[in-house]
């Protein structure tokens, strides 16, 4: 599925519950761009049968649109991948 110590980087409409439960069970780290309208709890994390997921929220103030990471890695890894969308 991903190369060791890869990270799987996916946009909006290319995710689902199903779809974070299997980067879960292989234990790989991903970074997923989801659309504004899924449900997160008030600590910023989506429940699955297999786990939680945080959410990362960044925008872009001058176009005023939010956009919304789900993923498990670590904060340097969001933070040099967000660079990707901005």
């Amino acid at each position: 599925m991903l190369p060791k110590n890869g990270v799987a980087v996916r946009d909006r409409g290319f995710c689902s519950h199903k779809v974070l439960d299997q980067f879960i069970e292989n234990d790989a780290l991903f970074i997923i761009r989801i659309k504004s309208n899924w449900k997160w709890d008030e600590n910023y994390h989506i429940t699955t049968e297999r786990g939680r997921v945080r959410v990362v929220c960044f925008g872009n103030i001058q176009q005023k649109v939010d956009d919304y990471l789900a993923t498990i890695a670590k904060h340097t890894k969001v933070d040099m991948i967000m660079g990707r969308w901005a």
